[in-house]
């Protein structure tokens, strides 16, 4: 089952992981290490109270850091992935001087991330995840309810932006209202038990929740790539390369809010008349860290 992600499971591909990148600091492995620790942060907020998580701070922190320095570097391979798909020629010598530029960073990025992965990934830190594991694998109850507490937190979503009436997502807030459909997708994941009758209706969900994360990453690629190139061609008077990018990331987000509100629209219950239980994001989070 693609979806199924158990406490054995995440630790164990943030371990392998960890150890794979000290030797090949590949894209493939940066976003698998991005996800996992975003996936477990995720599932340990469901499981664990405040204070418990509390208890493993220390550890929770490390991960995070190492979350934040592997999407960093992710951020630019994605960059450098879309620059390379743009088939130009009249932008070439343009494109090569971005290029270089986010190659340049690519390296410096790459290099602080494994610094921190040799600082962290030491005897002290596999005790803390072994001891993590047992506690939260103690904790873990798939399926339970957690179809519709996802539900129920996309209903809160599309409540607080109004989606059904008035699809009031923008650039503003609509980064912000990725990451917290995030949440609601690893969510709905542990709904999965294996087994198909029971499934199904799971797997649609978690299905339906990706495209819409994967719709706003993609305009959210294309934005960072647009200012990137902006920033490197700042002296240039005309750029067909920086006017592409913009007609292309204005594309990106047209297609990204329209996926959003059709998917959500589809996918929420009645919430009849239910305050929302988050909080609205608003366009004082559009700064939020990406996921």
């Amino acid at each position: 089952m693609a979806y199924i992600r158990t406490p054995g499971y995440i630790f164990r591909q943030i371990r392998l992981t960890l150890n794979q990148l000290t030797k090949d600091v590949s894209p493939a492995n940066v976003k698998l290490l991005r996800t996992s620790v975003r996936r477990l942060e995720a599932r340990l907020a469901l499981a664990f109270t405040e204070e418990k998580m509390a208890e493993h701070g220390k550890l929770l922190g490390r991960l995070d850091t190492l979350r934040k320095l592997a999407g960093k570097v992710r951020d630019l391979d994605v960059q450098i992935a879309a620059l390379k798909s743009l088939a130009m020629g009249a932008v070439r010598m343009h494109r090569q001087q971005v290029m270089h530029e986010l190659e340049d960073k690519r390296q410096k990025r790459e290099r602080k991330l494994l610094k921190e992965i040799a600082r962290t990934n030491d005897e002290r830190f596999v005790k803390q995840m072994r001891r993590l594991q047992v506690e939260w694998s103690a904790a873990y109850q798939p399926a339970q309810g957690k179809l519709a507490t996802a539900q129920a937190m996309l209903d809160d979503l599309v409540l607080e932006h109004k989606i059904l009436a008035e699809h009031d997502l923008s650039k503003r807030n609509i980064h912000a209202f990725r990451l917290l459909a995030k949440q609601v997708r690893y969510t709905a994941e542990l709904a999965l038990t294996g087994t198909k009758k029971t499934d199904e209706e799971a797997e649609r969900f978690v299905a339906s929740m990706e495209t819409v994360t994967d719709a706003i990453g993609d305009w959210h690629d294309w934005m960072t790539l647009e200012a990137a190139a902006a920033k490197v061609l700042a002296s240039a008077t005309h750029s067909p390369l920086t006017s592409a990018l913009r007609n292309l990331t204005q594309a990106k987000l047209r297609a990204a809010i329209q996926t959003a509100a059709d998917v959500t629209r589809q996918l929420a219950t009645d919430s009849g008349g239910r305050k929302p239980l988050r909080r609205a994001v608003t366009g004082n989070e559009e700064s939020a860290q990406s996921a």
